[in-house]
């Protein structure tokens, strides 16, 4: 078995107010990302999400949320 790399994703859906818009996630691949955040936020258990992978070659924010009011 070969060992497979995590790599860093941040998956989006548009939102009302006081809802979760962003997930990062640390998978396998982009179907994994999708799977994962559907999986652990209610918000995103349907609806249309885009899934961006994130190339860690130098410092940045990927994630900035507002958890609501």
């Amino acid at each position: 078995m070969t060992d497979q790399k995590l790599k860093v994703f941040v998956v989006t859906r548009k939102a009302d107010w006081c809802e979760d818009d962003a997930i990062a996630v640390l998978a396998i691949d982009k179907l994994h990302a999708e799977r994962c955040a559907r999986c652990n936020s209610s918000y995103f258990a349907k609806g249309e999400v885009i899934v961006t992978e994130i190339k860690p070659g130098k410092e940045k924010v990927i994630l900035i949320s507002n958890v609501g009011a």
